[in-house]
C-alpha cells in the first residue's frame, strides 16, 4: 500500500490496484462516500493530465487513485486542492 497506493486484500479498504508505474505521480484520497465527491475530485484533475483513475467506494469510504504527470508541481498542487475538499478523509 505505502508504495503503490494499492489496497488488494486490505480489510478497511475497497480493493484498488493499478500497474507500478515510475513516469507518474500517484495521488490517493480517501473520502466520505457521499454524493457529488467524484464530480468535485474530476473539476480538480481537470487541470491536469490525469494517465489513470480508478475509483472505488464502501458504503461509507471512498477511495481514488490517480495517476499524473511526474512533475512535483501537479501532485502538490492536486493534493492541496483535494485536501481542501470537506469529504476528504485523507490525501496522500
Amino acid at each position: 500500500f505505502i508504495n503503490e497506493g494499492a489496497t488488494i486484500a486490505c480489510v478497511n479498504f475497497p480493493e484498488v490496484s493499478l500497474e507500478p508505474n515510475a513516469k507518474v505521480h500517484r495521488i490517493l484520497n480517501v473520502h466520505r462516500n457521499v454524493p457529488g465527491v467524484l464530480k468535485k475530485i474530476n473539476e480538480i484533475l481537470c487541470e491536469f493530465n490525469v494517465s489513470a483513475q480508478v475509483l472505488k467506494t464502501t458504503p461509507e469510504l471512498g477511495y481514488i487513485l490517480v495517476e499524473v504527470d511526474a512533475n512535483p508541481k501537479f501532485s502538490k498542487e492536486v493534493k492541496t486542492k483535494m485536501d481542501a475538499l470537506d469529504e476528504t478523509i485523507r490525501t496522500r
